[in-house]
């Protein structure tokens, strides 16, 4: 999953392995996700977008399944493997939907 992040987040984390282990320390104990993609706005010259997605999180504490809500708001740039890849909130101001 490190891998969906931009090459300039992952430079800046340290390494694609650092940013796996950042990712790895979120994600712990989550039993299941539901992601939706929402909104997608693409910019006119096709290299950076923000997307709006719901997504629902699940884990079990106690022996009960608990949900939560993980919904959020991302920033994506298309880089030269011509994919789209996460640009970290904290690397990037998003605009407004």
């Amino acid at each position: 999953m490190a891998s969906t992040f931009t090459t300039k987040a992952q430079a800046k984390l340290g390494s694609r392995e650092s940013a796996a282990n950042i990712l790895s320390s979120q994600f712990q104990g989550w039993d299941d996700i539901d992601v939706q993609i929402g909104e997608t706005i693409i910019d006119a010259g096709g290299q950076t977008a923000t997307v709006h997605f719901t997504c629902t999180g699940a884990t079990t504490a106690n022996y009960k399944v608990l949900k939560f809500d993980c919904s959020d708001i991302y920033s994506l740039e298309k880089e030269d493997d011509g994919k789209w890849h996460i640009v970290p909130p904290s690397a990037h101001k998003l605009r407004p939907l």
